[in-house]
């Protein structure tokens, strides 16, 4: 008896008493808040970001009748590609996952487009992605009876194939109706956001949480890759060697390592910062998609990042961090982490 009256007093203290931080710098990492709000009038009617759906699987705008928004951005790899694109003049181009885009404050590799509803129009017209023309792209839209009355029930008038402030007006229409289904694609908490949210060790294995801390510790990724969003925006020279040689570790008294960053039209080490979350599953990687796994990544970052020919030229200031093969697989283990919940089936999938 009197063991159960101990047990009594002991369990409820035991209930009350706060768990030691597992991941004691998991703060300002998660949780993820809310994104960011829309302005379009329209935001928030279902029937918009419907219209949006109906538009990233429809393959009628393509200039074949076979390629759809979601022939490249698969949903089933967080809506990024399984391979980079041949983009004409600006070499190959990774297919970025679109979940979770619209956190982002600037769009496209080159961080030069400032509108969610913009980057949507990208591939209307470009032969290097959907291919065809704007006035072949309208002219499907407005002769598809299902689209036309999608688009006239929204925006109040049909979609326009002709005449310049019509094409204009409806190109931006259909750009609203993009941006608002893609909005919907947040993904749900990681088992890193789980871990920080409870505090709880059985959730986060214990090569993960080791390599949480090599994140935000010696490795520094967090100087570029932090906050909740696990990146600044900001676009920076990653380092990288020019493709297609992959020139690490040459003499620095090479000629080719004596050319100034200015002396080029464009720099093109410079790229748009990535967000990790999702990170494994949208493999290849780096802007140009030339790296086919994490650990490749995770080894160019600890070897050879910064000594380059043409890194050294456009005076690349990010040094390699040395790891061992232990904390190289601790790393990729705590990115891994940062996958989210699957998204509800009826956003990965045409409207029915």
């Amino acid at each position: 008896m009197k063991a159960l009256v101990t047990l009594a007093l002991v369990a409820p203290l035991a209930a009350c008493t706060p768990r030691g931080p597992a991941l004691p710098n998991a703060e300002g990492f998660s949780p993820l808040p809310p994104a960011p709000a829309s302005s379009d009038s329209l935001a928030g009617n279902p029937d918009l970001a419907a219209y949006g759906q109906s538009l990233f699987f429809t393959t009628g705008l393509s200039f074949d009748q076979r390629r759809s928004c979601a022939s490249c951005h698969r949903p089933d790899r967080a809506f990024s590609g399984a391979a980079a694109i041949d983009t004409r003049g600006f070499g190959p181009r990774d297919v970025p996952p679109l979940v979770g885009v619209a956190r982002r404050t600037s769009w496209m590799w080159s961080g030069e487009v400032d509108s969610l509803e913009q980057a949507c129009l990208h591939g209307f017209g470009d032969e290097d992605v959907l291919g065809g023309s704007l006035p072949s792209t309208l002219r499907f839209v407005a002769q598809s009876a299902a689209l036309a009355e999608q688009h006239r029930s929204l925006f109040g008038n049909p979609p326009k194939a002709d005449g310049r402030d019509e094409m204009r007006r409806t190109l931006d229409e259909l750009g609203r109706a993009l941006a608002a289904y893609l909005r919907q694609l947040e993904g749900g908490p990681s088992r890193f956001d789980e871990a920080a949210a409870d505090q709880s060790r059985s959730i986060l294995a214990a090569d993960a949480r080791r390599g949480f801390e090599l994140f935000h510790g010696r490795a520094a990724c967090n100087r570029c890759h932090g906050g909740p969003n696990f990146s600044d925006g900001k676009v920076r020279d990653q380092g990288l060697p020019d493709l297609p040689e992959m020139a690490f570790g040459l003499d620095p008294d090479d000629p080719l390592a004596k050319l100034e960053a200015g002396q080029r039209e464009t720099n093109p080490g410079l790229v748009r910062t990535p967000s990790l979350r999702d990170v494994a599953r949208t493999a290849p990687y780096m802007h140009d998609g030339r790296f086919a796994d994490l650990r490749e990544v995770l080894r160019f970052y600890s070897e050879s990042v910064g000594n380059t020919v043409e890194a050294r030229a456009r005076g690349v200031t990010l040094k390699a961090v040395p790891m061992s093969e232990r904390e190289i697989a601790d790393l990729e283990a705590f990115l891994r982490s940062l996958d989210s919940a699957p998204l509800p089936g009826q956003l990965r999938r045409p409207v029915r």
